[in-house]
């Protein structure tokens, strides 16, 4: 079974903003969407930039190397050589975050906000 990990806290992170947060070494971007957070790795799979440092408009981040665009909520990529990234698997709550390829996960408080 997954291990949760916390690694922010809702009110460190306004709506329409990113960041990145390491979780046992793999860099991950953390998004707030309208109040709900999703995450993606933060690396860009066209070139490896980091999404954290993207521009981030609704639920579209746009990576700051070379414009490749992703669905945060779903890490499909919009129309470009950029392929797909697959996004974290949510908790039931919303607020934890899980990878199968991390055996981790990684969780934003909202009440402890």
């Amino acid at each position: 079974m997954a291990e949760f990990l916390k690694v922010a806290k809702a009110d460190e992170l306004s709506p329409g903003q990113a960041r990145r947060v390491d979780v046992h070494g793999k860099r991950l971007a953390l998004f707030n969407i309208d109040g709900n957070f999703y995450a993606l790795e933060d690396t860009c799979t066209h070139k490896d930039g980091p999404l954290s440092r993207g521009t981030v408009a609704g639920d579209q981040v746009t990576c700051a190397w070379h414009g490749a665009k992703f669905n945060i909520r779903t890490g499909e990529v919009r129309p470009s050589r950029a392929p797909r990234h697959r996004p974290l698997q949510r908790s039931a709550d919303g607020d934890r975050y899980r990878d199968s390829g991390l055996a981790k996960a990684v969780e934003c408080d909202p009440a402890e906000g």
